[in-house]
This record gives C-alpha cells, sequence and structure tokens, in this order.
C-alpha cells in the first residue's frame, strides 16, 4: 500500500463507488437510522387514539431508539409497552411451534390458576415471565 493512492487519502478527491453503493440517480436515499425515527413518528400520528400499544423490536438499537424517542411520553404514562425480544434463529419451526405450543398451555394452566386476579394481570404477569 505503501505510495499507492486510494480515493480516501485525499480527503478532497470524490470517494470511489461501486454500482451497489452509488446514489439513485433519481429520488433520494434516506439514512436507515432516519427512516426508522420517521416510521417509528408516523405510527405515533396514525395510532395515536389507540389506548394501548405495544412493540416488540429485536436487539437493533437504532430500531429500539426510533421507537423510544417517538414514544418516550406514552411509555413514561405506560400507554406503549416496548419489549426487546430475541430470536433463536437457529431453531426449527417444528421446534419453534413446540416452544409456542409449551408456552400457550402454561399461559392457559396460568389463566386458570390465577383466574381471581383477572385475564389482565395473568397476562402482564406472564410477559414479564417470558
Amino acid at each position: 500500500r505503501a505510495g499507492k493512492k486510494t480515493a480516501r487519502d485525499d480527503l478532497d478527491d470524490d470517494e470511489v463507488l461501486d454500482a451497489g453503493q452509488q446514489l439513485p440517480t433519481n429520488g433520494a436515499q434516506v439514512h436507515a437510522d432516519y427512516l426508522m425515527h420517521g416510521h417509528y413518528w408516523f405510527l405515533k400520528n396514525l395510532l395515536q387514539n389507540i389506548e394501548k400499544l405495544r412493540f416488540f423490536v429485536d436487539g437493533d438499537a437504532a430500531l429500539l431508539n426510533a421507537c423510544i424517542g417517538a414514544f418516550m411520553p406514552e411509555i413514561a404514562a405506560r400507554r406503549v409497552d416496548v419489549a426487546v425480544v430475541k430470536m433463536k434463529k437457529e431453531m426449527t419451526t417444528d421446534e419453534r411451534l413446540s416452544k409456542f405450543s409449551a408456552a400457550k398451555r402454561q399461559y392457559e394452566a396460568d389463566l386458570l390458576r390465577f383466574a381471581h386476579l383477572g385475564k389482565s394481570k395473568v397476562s402482564a404477569a406472564a410477559r414479564i415471565r417470558v
């Protein structure tokens, strides 16, 4: 590399981009973080009359930050819940269905066992346990 000049050695030079990195010839390209924030602000406007919202996001910090950024007052007022979920992507469909069925059976058993608490409290406890 010594002696060989690359496009980024001189910041005044244009960056060399391959075809997959070029900006679109028509329209505009929006950075993914801005797109996520815009999406949640759009949802906030679209769903403003909904009494309770629950968002389930994966471990993507930008997605979580965008959701929290748009809905912080509603989260603080407990009108919006945000849960970070982790997927076991290596599981087969049969394994996922088996786990889901087991969780559903446990939930139904909890509904019977704690019927005196009411469905909403049992459901809240089940979400926390998971």
